[in-house]
């Protein structure tokens, strides 16, 4: 089951950055929404995870970028 654990994490990144990108161009939800910065964090956040267990700094970076503004982004919200 361990071995499972980075690519089940990999791939619920890819798929919840994925759907908020979605739901932003198909105006489902707003940018100024809780729910679409957390989707981001949680999706960086998990790409981070698997990124940087393949040894994909690139990727890891962006993300933590990508984590980063989202964060920024709530902390406006509030």
């Amino acid at each position: 089951m361990k071995h499972l654990l980075h690519p089940i994490v990999g791939w619920y990144g890819a798929i919840v950055i994925l759907l908020a990108f979605m739901f932003i161009n198909f105006d489902i939800i707003a940018v100024d929404t809780i729910l679409y910065q957390l989707m981001n964090i949680t999706g960086a956040l998990a790409l981070i995870y698997y990124s940087a267990s393949k040894k994909d700094y690139p990727t890891s970076v962006l993300n933590v970028f990508w984590a980063f503004i989202a964060i920024i982004a709530i902390t406006k919200l509030f």
